[in-house]
């Protein structure tokens, strides 16, 4: 699935949290710990106050009184882009999905016009490529305009969504 979720690109930053809540059910985490995140993904996880940073360019947070679950995926999210844009486009959408605690959103088709053509859709994942603040995918309409008459070039839209 990853290769259908778009985002800018970033030098992952590696950040250490200090001492907060961690609550993660699959895990059997329920405690304040020490969080660092190195590449974009947890490279250890220590009990609190227990790790420290190593290096230039780690960032150190002060987590105390602060919670860190796993992250949310919202597979349903109206980014209005294209043809809405002053209500929320993909920059914004993304954005408030991060503050959110969300590491990845599916964008509707219900657009203006409609996803429904691979160059809409390429559109979009170009524009996720460069202004997306987390990985973003995107639904095409299964009928052309969404109005159940006319089924849209699936195979074609699937294969436009891939190109790179």
């Amino acid at each position: 699935m990853e290769d259908r979720l778009f985002m800018r690109g970033a030098q992952p930053a590696e950040l250490l949290i200090h001492g907060a809540h961690v609550l993660d059910p699959r895990a059997g985490l329920d405690e304040r710990c020490d969080i660092l995140i190195r590449d974009g993904v947890i490279a250890e996880l220590g009990a609190a106050d227990s790790l420290s940073a190593s290096g230039d360019g780690v960032d150190v947070v002060d987590g105390e009184g602060k919670h860190a679950f796993p992250a949310f995926v919202d597979p349903h999210v109206h980014l209005r882009a294209p043809g809405q844009e002053y209500k929320e486009d993909i920059a914004s959408g993304t954005a408030a999905a991060a503050a959110g605690g969300f590491c990845a959103v599916i964008g509707m088709p219900n657009t203006d016009p409609v996803v429904d053509e691979p160059s809409t859709l390429r559109s979009l994942v170009e524009t996720a490529r460069y202004e997306g603040r987390v990985p973003v995918g995107f639904l095409a309409s299964i009928t052309r305009g969404l109005h159940g008459d006319e089924l849209t070039e699936m195979a074609e839209l699937r294969d436009r969504s891939e190109e790179r």
